[in-house]
């Protein structure tokens, strides 16, 4: 790619001509792993390299997963679904809903990453969530959070969720939700998300791409 993502970058490098980024979710130490000293650091742009935040792309870049065997050795994770991790996710605090119960839970187990966005939203009388998995939440636009068997689910469109929610979880703070990154989400189609519609009965349909984009 000729792009970076400006909402992603601790750091960056090069090596053999070709642009690294650096971002690390959480405050654990790698120095083993990366020195961080040796990064550039980012001042708002990169030149010769174009800020995705900034153009117009219509696809979600290519990506691979590794997993680190040590520090000097990488092994090529051809096939996510094959990754056994040990996690095993079944509450059904804060939610009522049976079914979206069911569907966070699935979807909190087999797709791992820093915390989960739940999202309410209520169009031409219908009611709709949305599921995503991201590395931040927005400070400013979220309303509220809670853990499922310890993972973090952020909550946006709260007023919309009519009546979903119980009062357990845990409302916006001042100082947001602690040892999580922050930033401005200007997309909600990006990455894109799990869209459902909730019908009267409390069933849940999945909806299809061409169906639900401009939910």
């Amino acid at each position: 790619m000729n792009h970076y993502d400006s909402d992603l970058i601790d750091g960056y490098c090069f090596y053999k001509d070709k642009l690294i980024t650096y971002y690390q979710t959480d405050s654990l130490d790698r120095t083993p792993i990366i020195d961080t000293k040796r990064l550039l650091k980012f001042n708002g742009q990169i030149n010769n390299y174009k800020d995705f935040r900034l153009v117009h792309e219509t696809s979600e870049p290519k990506y691979a997963v590794y997993e680190i065997v040590n520090k000097d050795k990488l092994s090529l994770i051809t096939n996510e679904s094959k990754l056994k991790f040990n996690r095993h996710v079944t509450g059904n605090n804060v939610i009522k809903n049976e079914e979206i119960n069911s569907c966070l839970n699935s979807f909190i187990q087999y797709d791992v990453n820093v915390l989960y966005e739940l999202r309410f939203i209520e169009k031409n009388n219908k009611q709709y969530f949305t599921l995503r998995s991201m590395l931040f939440y927005d400070k400013d636009k979220y309303d509220g959070y809670f853990y499922r068997n310890g993972y973090l689910v952020v909550l946006y469109g709260v007023e919309q969720s009519d009546g979903i929610l119980d009062d357990t979880w845990i409302k916006k703070g001042k100082f947001g939700i602690p040892n999580f990154r922050y930033t401005t989400i200007k997309d909600w189609n990006y990455p894109y998300p799990m869209k459902f519609e909730i019908l009267p009965n409390g069933a849940i349909i999945n909806l299809p791409f061409g169906e639900s984009f401009f939910i």
